[in-house]
């Protein structure tokens, strides 16, 4: 199983086109796309950047022009057993069509004073599996 996860904002088209090559490229099963600073993500969207037919996709609005997590999975390749979106992460528990089990979790930057806060909130979500974290603070 491929996952790509990249610190990029969705904005602008050429952005847009320029992403959706890159991640063609990689043939990846589960994109997280981080700062994607959209406070709401549509079909659309999801097709302008990545442009797999078969695709679904959990995400956290952006908060003002700041933050906006996007996680998209190849829904052919990739169960989805459980999807948590907390304030600060996304956190999912997946299956590989193939066999392989294991889990995902992405979080937004964050100021100091929400640390712990996300902190539990983490504690809370993590269980068996395979925990990914792609950035921290």
């Amino acid at each position: 199983m491929k996952i790509i996860s990249w610190n990029v904002r969705v904005g602008r088209r050429s952005k847009r086109r320029l992403i959706k090559e890159k991640l063609v490229n990689s043939k990846a099963d589960v994109v997280i796309l981080q700062e994607t600073k959209k406070d709401k993500i549509q079909r659309k969207l999801i097709g302008s950047i990545w442009g797999v037919r078969y695709t679904d996709w959990v995400s956290i609005p952006s908060n003002g022009s700041s933050g906006g997590i996007l996680v998209m999975w190849k829904t052919k390749l990739v169960l989805v057993m459980e999807a948590v979106i907390g304030n600060f992460s996304v956190s999912i528990r997946f299956k590989q069509l193939m066999g392989w089990i294991g889990g995902c979790l992405e979080f937004m930057a964050l100021i100091k004073l929400e640390r712990e806060e996300f902190l539990e909130e983490l504690a809370g979500l993590y269980g068996d599996g395979v925990l990914v974290v792609t950035s921290m603070w």
